[in-house]
């Protein structure tokens, strides 16, 4: 019965694997629902206890007054709809805290009933003989929803779960435009300091100098941040591994070098080339470590326990995230702390101003170069 109840938390949007021998709840003792009817959203006749590992994030104060990861809006839905009790046996912290503890639960084969887990994770847990085989599961309680999101990758989704013909997980499916990397910026800090919005990374400079010298929050104090950068356990960029949600990395400038790190490109002779070596990405990281060398970048970046705090705060000026993040993230309580900080967003193409929206390898980019719309794709 884990399987059916993992299968019903699915719709929520959570992308987990099933242990086959997980530490308790469900699988030591088990309902006796074994007579319920086969239906996705059917409501178990006795409470179904599922044990999962959470990545929580400490910084996030978003739950009302007496909710918990544990208890909430959510999890008392599932409770009163399907008679599923969720049990956090562990948490760790967003990033790497909660990666290095998905790898020891691992390593010591002490996994919950549920977690989330990356592509590298999957295959050792496969390897280790760790997951019970959801295929027969997913056909007979997975929603047709569920199933019609998955089927829109054309089996992609599918073969990245699947091994020697069995399913062993959920795959994680988002929209392509998850993967759009865009620059957030202080709207009200420009217009103040009589500046334009940057359309290249000349420009990019230009303005986040101004927002570290000129006091644009006008607290008479040197204490305001450029550009935001990774805090710790964060990415510099996407890769194909965890090629989408890369807030606070440095992705459009990447991209405005033609560089793609961490990506497999086709290269000039038509095979494959590792981005991370190409000379563009040096290029770009030239460019970056010129930055952050001029204090134009937070000078805590990637030893930052949580980048957010600078967006929160109004510290900072500049960074690069979703397109979502205007409604999810840190900016809804920037705004409820100063709702006169007017964040933007900016992606529009405009070949006069050298602004370029790149989709290659789902990088969303400013330019370097006017020039670069040209039909070329390339800057000369």
């Amino acid at each position: 019965m884990r399987a059916k109840s993992m299968m019903s938390l699915a719709i929520a949007g959570l992308m987990l694997v099933l242990s086959a021998c997980g530490s308790g709840g469900a699988s030591e003792k088990e309902a006796d629902v074994s007579k319920d009817p086969v239906d996705p959203f059917g409501k178990y006749s006795e409470t179904v206890t599922i044990n999962i590992g959470k990545e929580v994030d400490s910084a996030d104060k978003s739950l009302p007054p007496g909710d918990s990861p544990e208890n909430n809006v959510y999890t008392r839905y599932v409770k009163d709809n399907l008679n599923i009790d969720t049990k956090i046996i562990w948490q760790a912290g967003v990033g790497k805290d909660y990666q290095q503890k998905v790898n020891l639960a691992i390593a010591s084969n002490d996994l919950p009933d549920a977690l989330v887990v990356t592509d590298t994770q999957l295959r050792q847990m496969v390897k280790s003989n760790q997951l019970a085989d959801l295929s027969e599961v997913y056909e007979q309680y997975a929603s047709p929803v569920l199933k019609k999101i998955i089927d829109s990758t054309d089996g992609l989704a599918m073969k990245s779960v699947t091994f020697d013909g069995k399913m062993y997980a959920l795959p994680n499916v988002t929209a392509e435009s998850d993967m759009q990397h865009i620059m957030w910026i202080r709207k009200d800090w420009l217009d103040k300091l009589g500046l334009e919005v940057p359309r290249n990374v000349d420009e990019l400079e230009k303005v986040a100098k101004a927002f570290v010298e000129q006091d644009p929050d006008g607290n008479g104090k040197n204490d305001t941040i450029g550009i935001s950068g990774p805090q710790s356990g964060g990415l510099l960029n996407a890769d194909f591994i965890n090629p989408n949600n890369n807030n606070y990395g440095f992705d459009p400038i990447f991209g405005a070098y033609h560089a793609y790190p961490g990506f497999w490109l086709k290269g000039a002779d038509g095979n494959p080339t590792y981005g991370s070596i190409e000379p563009e990405t040096k290029e770009a990281l030239a460019k970056l470590r010129d930055l952050y060398a001029k204090g134009l970048i937070d000078p805590e970046m990637s030893i930052r326990k949580d980048a957010q705090e600078l967006i929160k705060n109004g510290t900072s000026g500049i960074y690069f995230g979703l397109w979502w993040a205007g409604g999810y993230g840190p900016l809804a309580d920037a705004i409820k702390n100063n709702p006169k900080a007017n964040w933007q967003a900016y992606t529009t193409s405009r070949q006069e101003r050298g602004v370029h929206t790149s989709y290659g390898n789902a990088v969303q980019s400013i330019s370097r170069c006017p020039q670069r719309l040209q039909a070329s794709g390339s800057c000369d």
